[in-house]
């Protein structure tokens, strides 16, 4: 629940273009073990720049194609992007377990 409330209605969960549904956030909370609220408000905000990210990459290659006004411009978070961000952010209360484990 506390990631669909940081999510809002930023989380695309229509089932539409990628795939993405409630079972994806599952998944997600699933790949957030050891999260804690700043960790998930971190991977959210990272989640939604990456994705800005792209649909700038993608304006900017089918620049030639259309016009960028019909470029997509939603500003949905879908599961692929959040999963995507879990590579990038980390669960904090797991850091120090990672940093003092025997090799």
């Amino acid at each position: 629940e506390l990631l669909r409330s940081l999510l809002g209605r930023s989380f695309d969960g229509s089932g539409g273009g990628d795939g993405c549904s409630d079972g994806g956030l599952r998944s997600v909370a699933e790949a957030c073990v050891g999260y804690v609220a700043a960790d998930l408000s971190a991977l959210v905000r990272r989640a939604a720049l990456n994705g800005t990210e792209r649909r700038s990459r993608l304006r900017k290659t089918e620049e030639g194609e259309r016009s960028s006004a019909d470029a997509p411009t939603t500003s949905h978070i879908t599961a692929g992007h959040l999963l995507d961000a879990t590579k990038e952010v980390g669960a904090s209360c797991l850091r120090d377990a990672a940093l003092s484990a025997p090799p």
